[in-house]
């Protein structure tokens, strides 16, 4: 039986990409910034729904 002849293409990036590294972000902010404004608004709701019985 006589080989197949495979023809394989270039591997390239394989299949990773890069996209935005190089830009900074408009708005920084940081992780405890959004826990006071979660827990705040958590707050707000629970005194809205004792308020509103």
């Amino acid at each position: 039986m006589p080989k197949e002849d495979k023809t394989y293409m270039p591997a390239g990036m394989g299949g990773l990409m890069r996209f935005g590294e190089e830009e900074e972000p408009l708005v920084k902010i940081q992780p405890k910034h959004v826990v006071v404004v979660v827990s705040v608004i958590i707050v707000i709701e629970i005194i809205g729904r004792f308020l509103i019985r």
